[in-house]
């Protein structure tokens, strides 16, 4: 937890808007590491801090309904005089560390509401080492976003590893080496190269000691076995901000899990691994070790619905406490998920679904509306499909009509593909069109009678995007939130 005004090498936080049900994964990681080598870093968790903070009407910005008022400019402004408070609050806790680096944690929902804190920052200590890393910052244009000499540098990548030596230079007074995985504020619009950890065994598994885990909503861990994807959908651009596939070994992740369970009495966990199985002769290894020790876990992951899988590898991940399986199934049209750059066939997703159920492991799915190529015909494989399928379908995580991300391969095909863009900057992913053939109004309207579908077939939707720029409504809300 965070102790006050104790010296240390770096203050290390992260903002709101995150999740509530966990601590922060990365960062735990982050503090672990560094640790270990002899740094001294300061934590703060001030998305959870402030979301207790708040009462009950404004904490429902922290929940789904309300992610695009975080990371959507105009929106945020919206909303930016309710956090004032908040703002505040993480300005005076992060000054409250002795130090002169302090780091901040970045990704698109949390964006704005951490350049608000920085902007305090130097109001106040002008002095201070500001740097920012995480998924927020990889691309020059998100760097962009960040006005003015707000932030001294920024951490492109794994920063285990990266920030050690700079930190070191700054402790000594030495000069900051360069090309270690960073870049400086008045290079910020440059090509960066990802720094990437190749052996994630030499990693120490991060603690969560510095978190007070009452604080959370649910008694559960985030963890991974891997970084990296052996996906690469088109539609994504996770697989290329992460690098190449690495995992960690059986043993190395049993000992962790073991670690929480005897330590924290924590058995529900929750893999954020892009894809739990694409090594599934390691997934096999952790099962048969979770098995022979008797531990009594639960855990959920995200995975690929490939042929490589069968029903004796679902029945010993189910033994060995998998709950639920999240699958990117995204459409059931052949032609599509060839176009997505998909490693399977909807037969072979169909019998992968199948297989999962009947070892008794929820299947939950996501589907995507409106990909290139996705014609009348193909959207109504997706429909069929989910009907063949319904028994063996749970939930579906997410329902999105298709957004062109900005990394993805979408985009940087986007000329190839006919897509064009609208001027407002803020509409840039969801209102793309390729003619009249695909536009924004079509992907609602199949968004929507897929939702008409899934609730015909009395399925439940986690989230989905639809109408997320719905300017009326997120006003309407944003109002109802003010009123308290």
């Amino acid at each position: 937890m965070l102790c006050e005004k104790r010296s240390v090498d770096m203050a290390l936080v992260i903002c709101p808007f995150w999740g509530v049900n966990m601590p922060p994964l990365g960062v735990s990681s982050i503090v672990s590491n560094l640790e270990a080598r002899g740094l001294r870093i300061g934590v703060a968790d001030f998305n959870i801090e402030c979301f207790r903070r708040a009462g009950l009407n404004l904490q429902k910005f922290w929940t789904m309904d309300f992610s695009e008022c975080w990371d959507d400019f105009s929106l945020f402004c919206k909303i930016r005089g309710l956090l004032d408070e908040h703002i505040n609050y993480c300005v005076e806790r992060t000054l409250s560390f002795n130090c002169k680096v302090i780091g901040l944690s970045v990704f698109a929902s949390n964006r704005f509401f951490s350049i608000e804190v920085i902007k305090g920052i130097r109001q106040i200590a002008p002095e201070k080492i500001v740097i920012v890393g995480g998924r927020g910052v990889v691309t020059a244009h998100e760097r962009n976003i960040f006005p003015g000499d707000t932030v001294n540098y920024f951490f492109i990548g794994e920063g285990e590893q990266s920030i050690i030596p700079f930190l070191g230079a700054i402790k000594n007074n030495e000069p900051v080496p360069e090309g270690i995985g960073f870049v400086r504020y008045e290079d910020r619009m440059r090509q960066a190269n990802i720094y990437i950890i190749q052996d994630l065994n030499e990693l120490l598994s991060p603690t969560y000691r510095e978190f007070d885990l009452s604080k959370y909503q649910e008694k559960v861990l985030p963890i991974i076995i891997s970084r990296g994807c052996i996906s690469h959908c088109a539609f994504c651009d996770d697989w290329r901000l992460s690098g190449l596939y690495r995992f960690r070994k059986a043993e190395v992740v049993f000992k962790e899990i073991e670690y929480y369970v005897k330590n924290y009495g924590i058995t529900n966990f929750l893999f954020f691994d892009l894809s739990v199985n694409a090594n599934p002769r390691e997934l096999k290894r952790l099962c048969d070790y979770i098995i022979e020790s008797n531990l009594k876990i639960t855990w959920v992951a995200s995975a690929i619905p490939a042929k490589w899988m069968n029903l004796g590898l679902f029945k010993k991940m189910s033994q060995a406490g998998c709950f639920t399986l999240v699958y990117g199934i995204e459409s059931g049209s052949s032609k599509v998920l060839k176009l997505m750059n998909k490693l399977f066939t909807p037969e072979e997703a169909a019998q992968v679904m199948e297989d999962t159920h009947e070892a008794g492991i929820n299947v939950q799915i996501n589907l995507i509306t409106g990909f290139p190529g996705e014609g009348d015909d193909e959207f109504r494989q997706t429909v069929e499909f989910i009907r063949k399928n319904r028994e063996n379908i749970s939930g579906i995580t997410n329902l999105n009509a298709c957004n062109v991300t900005r990394g993805s391969t979408l985009f940087l095909k986007a000329k190839e593909l006919g897509i064009s863009f609208p001027e407002n900057p803020v509409l840039h992913d969801s209102r793309w069109n390729i003619g009249d053939i695909n536009t924004y109004q079509i992907r609602q309207a199949r968004a929507i009678e897929l939702m008409g579908l899934v609730k015909d077939l009395n399925l439940a939707i986690f989230t989905s995007n639809v109408f997320a720029k719905d300017q009326d409504k997120t006003d309407e809300k944003v109002y109802s939130v003010g009123k308290e």
